[in-house]
Protein backbone atom coordinates (compact mmCIF):
# COMPACT_ATOMS: atom_id res chain seq x y z
CA UNK A 1 0.00 0.00 0.00
CA UNK A 2 0.85 3.45 -0.64
CA UNK A 3 2.67 5.43 2.22
CA UNK A 4 0.80 8.87 3.79
CA UNK A 5 -2.37 7.82 5.35
CA UNK A 6 -3.88 5.27 8.05
CA UNK A 7 -6.35 3.04 7.78
CA UNK A 8 -8.53 2.87 11.24
CA UNK A 9 -9.54 -0.55 12.47
CA UNK A 10 -12.23 -2.30 14.71
CA UNK A 11 -12.40 -5.53 16.50
CA UNK A 12 -15.58 -6.32 18.48
CA UNK A 13 -13.59 -8.45 21.45
CA UNK A 14 -10.15 -9.25 22.90
CA UNK A 15 -8.81 -6.22 21.95
CA UNK A 16 -5.25 -6.77 24.31
CA UNK A 17 -4.89 -10.09 22.70
CA UNK A 18 -5.07 -8.65 19.69
CA UNK A 19 -3.10 -5.49 20.36
CA UNK A 20 -0.28 -7.75 21.54
CA UNK A 21 0.16 -10.50 18.75
CA UNK A 22 0.43 -6.75 16.71
CA UNK A 23 3.04 -5.41 18.74
CA UNK A 24 4.63 -8.57 19.19
CA UNK A 25 4.99 -8.63 15.27
CA UNK A 26 6.64 -5.35 15.48
CA UNK A 27 3.10 -3.38 14.08
CA UNK A 28 2.87 -0.35 15.81
CA UNK A 29 -1.11 0.49 17.04
CA UNK A 30 -2.12 4.57 17.16
CA UNK A 31 -4.87 6.32 18.54
CA UNK A 32 -6.33 2.84 20.31
CA UNK A 33 -9.63 3.53 21.81
CA UNK A 34 -12.06 1.18 23.88
CA UNK A 35 -15.38 0.60 22.67
CA UNK A 36 -17.34 -1.98 25.00
CA UNK A 37 -16.05 -5.22 24.69
CA UNK A 38 -13.87 -4.23 21.77
CA UNK A 39 -11.93 -1.32 20.79
CA UNK A 40 -10.91 1.23 17.42
CA UNK A 41 -7.11 2.08 16.24
CA UNK A 42 -5.18 2.78 13.52
CA UNK A 43 -1.84 1.57 11.58
CA UNK A 44 -0.13 3.47 8.91
CA UNK A 45 -0.78 2.36 5.46
CA UNK A 46 3.42 0.93 5.57
CA UNK A 47 1.99 -1.40 8.42
CA UNK A 48 -1.14 -2.50 7.63
CA UNK A 49 -0.39 -5.32 5.23
CA UNK A 50 1.26 -7.21 8.21
CA UNK A 51 -1.19 -6.28 10.69
CA UNK A 52 -3.91 -7.47 9.00
CA UNK A 53 -1.76 -10.59 8.22
CA UNK A 54 -1.04 -10.80 11.65
CA UNK A 55 -4.49 -10.95 12.95
CA UNK A 56 -6.10 -13.07 10.81
CA UNK A 57 -3.23 -15.60 11.61
CA UNK A 58 -4.23 -15.28 14.83
CA UNK A 59 -8.14 -15.48 14.78
CA UNK A 60 -8.94 -11.80 15.39
CA UNK A 61 -11.92 -10.99 13.72
CA UNK A 62 -11.39 -7.10 12.01
CA UNK A 63 -13.52 -4.43 10.27
CA UNK A 64 -12.19 -1.59 8.22
CA UNK A 65 -13.77 1.59 8.96
CA UNK A 66 -12.12 3.88 6.69
CA UNK A 67 -8.67 5.74 5.72
CA UNK A 68 -7.63 9.08 6.47
CA UNK A 69 -5.06 11.67 5.34
CA UNK A 70 -3.49 13.43 2.36
CA UNK A 71 -3.31 10.21 -0.03
CA UNK A 72 -6.13 8.57 1.61
CA UNK A 73 -8.20 12.21 0.64
CA UNK A 74 -6.32 12.67 -2.81
CA UNK A 75 -7.62 9.28 -3.73
CA UNK A 76 -11.14 9.70 -3.05
CA UNK A 77 -11.14 13.45 -5.22
CA UNK A 78 -10.18 10.89 -7.72
CA UNK A 79 -12.85 8.82 -7.14
CA UNK A 80 -15.27 11.64 -7.34
CA UNK A 81 -13.55 13.33 -10.56
CA UNK A 82 -14.13 9.92 -12.46
CA UNK A 83 -17.78 10.10 -11.39
CA UNK A 84 -17.82 13.51 -12.46
CA UNK A 85 -16.32 12.60 -16.11
CA UNK A 86 -19.12 9.67 -16.49
CA UNK A 87 -21.78 11.66 -15.22
CA UNK A 88 -20.60 14.66 -18.02
CA UNK A 89 -19.90 11.83 -20.49
CA UNK A 90 -23.32 10.65 -19.64
CA UNK A 91 -25.31 14.15 -19.82
CA UNK A 92 -23.84 14.69 -23.04
CA UNK A 93 -24.48 11.36 -24.54
CA UNK A 94 -28.37 11.99 -23.10
CA UNK A 95 -28.22 15.18 -24.90
CA UNK A 96 -27.24 13.70 -28.22
CA UNK A 97 -29.38 11.78 -28.23
CA UNK A 98 -32.44 13.71 -27.53
CA UNK A 99 -31.02 15.95 -30.87
CA UNK A 100 -30.30 13.08 -33.03
CA UNK A 101 -33.39 12.12 -35.49
CA UNK A 102 -34.48 8.74 -35.22
CA UNK A 103 -36.94 9.07 -38.74
CA UNK A 104 -38.48 11.26 -40.66
CA UNK A 105 -42.52 10.66 -40.99
CA UNK A 106 -44.65 12.28 -43.84
CA UNK A 107 -48.84 13.03 -43.08
CA UNK A 108 -51.19 14.27 -45.91
CA UNK A 109 -50.07 12.88 -48.61
CA UNK A 110 -52.23 10.35 -51.34
CA UNK A 111 -51.32 11.75 -54.69
CA UNK A 112 -48.33 13.38 -54.26
CA UNK A 113 -44.77 10.81 -54.13
CA UNK A 114 -44.02 9.96 -50.76
CA UNK A 115 -40.79 9.19 -51.36
CA UNK A 116 -40.15 12.22 -53.54
CA UNK A 117 -41.17 14.43 -50.02
CA UNK A 118 -38.54 11.91 -47.76
CA UNK A 119 -35.89 12.27 -49.99
CA UNK A 120 -36.05 15.91 -50.17
CA UNK A 121 -36.54 16.77 -46.84
CA UNK A 122 -33.10 13.88 -45.66
CA UNK A 123 -31.25 16.27 -48.38
CA UNK A 124 -31.92 19.27 -46.60
CA UNK A 125 -31.02 17.89 -42.74
CA UNK A 126 -27.78 19.34 -41.42
CA UNK A 127 -26.38 16.53 -39.65
CA UNK A 128 -28.01 13.74 -37.92
CA UNK A 129 -28.33 15.72 -34.64
CA UNK A 130 -31.01 18.56 -35.15
CA UNK A 131 -30.38 21.40 -32.18
CA UNK A 132 -33.92 23.18 -30.73
CA UNK A 133 -34.87 25.83 -32.56
CA UNK A 134 -33.46 24.91 -36.19
CA UNK A 135 -35.15 26.59 -39.14
CA UNK A 136 -36.36 24.36 -41.85
CA UNK A 137 -37.89 26.90 -43.97
CA UNK A 138 -35.40 26.07 -46.96
CA UNK A 139 -36.81 22.40 -46.91
CA UNK A 140 -40.44 23.63 -46.85
CA UNK A 141 -39.89 26.18 -50.17
CA UNK A 142 -37.88 23.18 -51.66
CA UNK A 143 -41.40 20.73 -51.27
CA UNK A 144 -43.38 23.30 -53.18
CA UNK A 145 -41.44 22.49 -56.22
CA UNK A 146 -43.16 18.93 -55.74
CA UNK A 147 -46.10 18.71 -58.18
CA UNK A 148 -49.31 18.53 -56.34
CA UNK A 149 -47.87 19.91 -52.82
CA UNK A 150 -49.99 23.50 -52.58
CA UNK A 151 -48.40 23.99 -48.63
CA UNK A 152 -45.57 22.24 -46.52
CA UNK A 153 -44.38 22.73 -43.36
CA UNK A 154 -41.30 20.71 -41.44
CA UNK A 155 -40.32 20.91 -37.90
CA UNK A 156 -39.20 18.20 -35.15
CA UNK A 157 -40.97 16.55 -32.61
CA UNK A 158 -38.91 14.36 -29.73
CA UNK A 159 -36.43 12.54 -32.32
CA UNK A 160 -38.94 12.52 -35.07
CA UNK A 161 -38.55 15.17 -38.49
CA UNK A 162 -43.03 15.50 -38.58
CA UNK A 163 -43.57 16.96 -42.60
CA UNK A 164 -47.16 18.02 -42.98
CA UNK A 165 -48.56 18.15 -46.84
CA UNK A 166 -51.32 19.72 -48.20
CA UNK A 167 -52.14 18.65 -51.53
CA UNK A 168 -53.48 21.03 -54.94
CA UNK A 169 -57.13 20.05 -55.41
CA UNK A 170 -57.54 18.00 -58.24
CA UNK A 171 -58.86 18.95 -61.24
CA UNK A 172 -62.45 17.80 -61.16
CA UNK A 173 -65.26 18.42 -64.18
CA UNK A 174 -68.12 21.14 -63.41
CA UNK A 175 -71.61 19.61 -62.56
CA UNK A 176 -74.55 21.50 -64.26
CA UNK A 177 -76.66 21.03 -61.00
CA UNK A 178 -79.61 22.06 -62.26
CA UNK A 179 -79.92 19.34 -64.57
CA UNK A 180 -82.71 17.14 -63.34
CA UNK A 181 -80.82 13.79 -63.11
CA UNK A 182 -81.53 10.95 -60.80
CA UNK A 183 -79.00 8.61 -58.88
CA UNK A 184 -79.74 5.23 -59.55
CA UNK A 185 -78.15 2.28 -57.80
CA UNK A 186 -75.40 0.69 -59.17
CA UNK A 187 -75.60 -2.73 -57.94
CA UNK A 188 -78.88 -4.36 -55.50
CA UNK A 189 -78.14 -4.92 -51.99
CA UNK A 190 -79.84 -3.47 -48.70
CA UNK A 191 -78.78 -0.28 -47.99
CA UNK A 192 -76.42 0.94 -45.13
CA UNK A 193 -75.89 4.99 -45.21
CA UNK A 194 -77.19 7.36 -47.39
CA UNK A 195 -76.61 10.66 -47.20
CA UNK A 196 -78.12 13.18 -49.84
CA UNK A 197 -75.59 16.25 -50.75
CA UNK A 198 -78.55 17.46 -53.73
CA UNK A 199 -81.99 15.86 -54.11
CA UNK A 200 -84.36 14.20 -51.65
CA UNK A 201 -83.93 10.72 -51.07
CA UNK A 202 -86.15 7.34 -51.77
CA UNK A 203 -84.97 5.14 -49.80
CA UNK A 204 -83.62 4.88 -46.18
CA UNK A 205 -80.64 2.60 -44.22
CA UNK A 206 -82.10 -1.24 -44.13
CA UNK A 207 -84.03 -1.03 -47.36
CA UNK A 208 -83.17 -3.22 -50.08
CA UNK A 209 -82.71 -2.25 -53.70
CA UNK A 210 -82.22 -3.43 -56.89
CA UNK A 211 -79.79 -2.44 -59.45
CA UNK A 212 -81.01 0.35 -61.44
CA UNK A 213 -83.36 1.23 -58.88
CA UNK A 214 -83.50 5.68 -57.96
CA UNK A 215 -81.63 6.13 -54.79
CA UNK A 216 -82.13 9.93 -54.55
CA UNK A 217 -84.51 11.71 -56.79
CA UNK A 218 -83.57 14.81 -58.73
CA UNK A 219 -85.46 17.78 -56.80
CA UNK A 220 -85.95 19.54 -53.59
CA UNK A 221 -89.11 20.91 -52.00
CA UNK A 222 -89.30 24.71 -51.10
CA UNK A 223 -90.58 25.65 -48.05
CA UNK A 224 -93.95 26.34 -50.23
CA UNK A 225 -94.27 22.94 -51.22
CA UNK A 226 -92.93 23.62 -54.52
CA UNK A 227 -90.79 20.95 -56.63
CA UNK A 228 -87.70 22.38 -57.62
CA UNK A 229 -85.35 20.27 -60.48
CA UNK A 230 -82.10 19.85 -59.81
CA UNK A 231 -79.22 17.23 -60.14
CA UNK A 232 -79.49 14.48 -57.24
CA UNK A 233 -75.89 13.49 -55.88
CA UNK A 234 -74.85 11.93 -52.89
CA UNK A 235 -73.20 9.09 -50.90
CA UNK A 236 -75.09 5.72 -50.45
CA UNK A 237 -73.21 2.36 -48.97
CA UNK A 238 -75.14 -0.87 -48.99
CA UNK A 239 -74.20 -4.75 -48.13
CA UNK A 240 -74.04 -6.52 -51.33
CA UNK A 241 -73.48 -9.72 -52.64
CA UNK A 242 -70.91 -11.09 -54.69
CA UNK A 243 -70.05 -14.23 -56.03
CA UNK A 244 -67.62 -16.83 -57.63
CA UNK A 245 -67.44 -19.92 -59.31
CA UNK A 246 -64.13 -22.09 -59.35
CA UNK A 247 -63.15 -26.04 -60.09
CA UNK A 248 -61.99 -27.86 -57.31
CA UNK A 249 -58.55 -28.84 -57.73
CA UNK A 250 -57.62 -32.44 -57.80
CA UNK A 251 -54.93 -31.93 -55.34
CA UNK A 252 -54.72 -29.94 -52.05
CA UNK A 253 -57.33 -28.78 -49.75
CA UNK A 254 -60.81 -27.16 -50.71
CA UNK A 255 -60.20 -24.73 -47.74
CA UNK A 256 -56.79 -23.42 -49.18
CA UNK A 257 -58.20 -22.69 -52.30
CA UNK A 258 -61.27 -20.59 -50.63
CA UNK A 259 -58.56 -18.54 -48.45
CA UNK A 260 -56.66 -17.86 -51.35
CA UNK A 261 -59.00 -17.07 -53.30
CA UNK A 262 -60.77 -14.65 -50.21
CA UNK A 263 -57.11 -12.99 -50.21
CA UNK A 264 -57.36 -12.50 -53.75
CA UNK A 265 -61.11 -10.96 -53.85
CA UNK A 266 -59.99 -8.54 -50.75
CA UNK A 267 -56.65 -7.54 -52.50
CA UNK A 268 -58.95 -6.71 -55.76
CA UNK A 269 -62.11 -4.57 -53.99
CA UNK A 270 -62.55 -1.15 -55.19
CA UNK A 271 -61.42 2.00 -52.56
CA UNK A 272 -63.78 2.17 -49.28
CA UNK A 273 -65.33 -1.35 -49.98
CA UNK A 274 -64.88 -3.59 -46.90
CA UNK A 275 -65.70 -7.52 -46.95
CA UNK A 276 -67.81 -8.43 -43.54
CA UNK A 277 -68.36 -11.94 -44.25
CA UNK A 278 -67.62 -14.29 -46.97
CA UNK A 279 -69.32 -18.67 -47.23
CA UNK A 280 -69.19 -21.41 -49.45
CA UNK A 281 -70.50 -24.47 -50.86
CA UNK A 282 -69.28 -27.60 -53.26
CA UNK A 283 -71.25 -28.21 -55.59
CA UNK A 284 -71.22 -30.88 -58.33
CA UNK A 285 -71.93 -30.67 -61.56
CA UNK A 286 -71.08 -32.96 -64.59
CA UNK A 287 -69.12 -35.10 -62.51
CA UNK A 288 -66.98 -31.85 -62.07
CA UNK A 289 -66.54 -30.32 -58.33
CA UNK A 290 -66.75 -26.45 -58.09
CA UNK A 291 -66.50 -24.53 -54.81
CA UNK A 292 -69.31 -21.21 -54.78
CA UNK A 293 -67.69 -18.59 -52.88
CA UNK A 294 -70.30 -16.09 -51.44
CA UNK A 295 -68.66 -12.41 -50.23
CA UNK A 296 -70.60 -10.24 -48.55
CA UNK A 297 -69.12 -6.45 -48.69
CA UNK A 298 -70.11 -3.26 -47.70
CA UNK A 299 -69.61 -0.41 -50.78
CA UNK A 300 -71.01 2.26 -52.64
CA UNK A 301 -73.37 1.82 -54.86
Amino acid sequence: MKGGFRIRYFIERHPCFALNKLCGAGVTAKAVRREGEGASFSLGSDEADRGERVMLGSGVKFVRLYESGFFAHLKALKGKAALLVSLAAAIAGTALYSFSVDSVRVTGVNRVDENAVLEMVREELPSPFILPGEDFSAAERKLLNIDGVAYASVGKSGRDIIVKIVEELPEVPLLNTQNPIPLPAKEGGVITKIVVLNGTKRVEAGDTVTKGEILIEPFIVSDSGERIATRAMGIVEAKVRRTERVECPAEGSAAELVLERKEAFEAALEEGARLIDYSFEVKKVDKKAYLDLYYDIITRI
